[in-house]
């Protein structure tokens, strides 16, 4: 989860995937958030080969 309110919730759709994940947004301008947006995953430091191992995502540069 993003370490400071505020953050957002959004539905994240995998490419080539049916169905959405719910997850956090973190690092957004909340004014630019919108449908479709590219985003990509920000990873903890420690990982345990989990969905819990993604912290948010953020905006694709």
């Amino acid at each position: 989860m993003p370490e400071e309110a505020p953050y957002a919730y959004g539905v994240i759709q995998m490419d080539g995937a049916d169905t959405g994940l719910v997850y956090f947004l973190g690092e957004v301008d909340f004014d630019k958030i919108e449908i479709g947006m590219h985003l990509e995953p920000v990873f903890k430091e420690e990982r345990e080969g989990s969905i819990l191992d993604i912290d948010y995502f953020k905006p694709s540069s």
